[in-house]
């Protein structure tokens, strides 16, 4: 399949996998706390494989075939969306202890 043969669906396909990969690369990327420096490496082999995916679905004409390809999808939108969660509470609980240090420090009467 060269260039010319490219319709929408498939240019849209092969922007997809940029993307992905290029998503991949920012998360391994940005500063890393050093309890998450595991889950970031998941989500992002989760985000670069599910961007392999979009590039075989270019050959394949659809997503959901050859079998496989919709079961090697699902697999990575399990991992994105486990790896995100556990790295967004993780995030969230860190900034309200923060947030609770902070204020409590702020409230508490001065120690003599």
């Amino acid at each position: 399949m060269g260039l010319d043969d490219w319709d929408f669906a498939v240019a849209v396909n092969a922007v997809e996998v940029l993307i992905w990969s290029g998503m991949a690369v920012m998360v391994l990327t940005r500063p890393l706390l050093a309890g998450e420096v595991v889950l970031h490496r998941w989500l992002a082999a989760g985000l670069f494989v599910f961007g392999l995916s979009d590039a075989v679905e270019i050959w394949s004409g659809a997503w959901w075939r050859p079998w496989w390809l919709l079961v090697w999808k699902v697999a990575c939108i399990v991992l994105i969306s486990t790896t995100g969660s556990m790295l967004f509470l993780r995030a969230r609980s860190a900034s309200a202890k923060t947030a609770n240090n902070g204020a409590a420090s702020k409230t508490s009467p001065p120690v003599v």
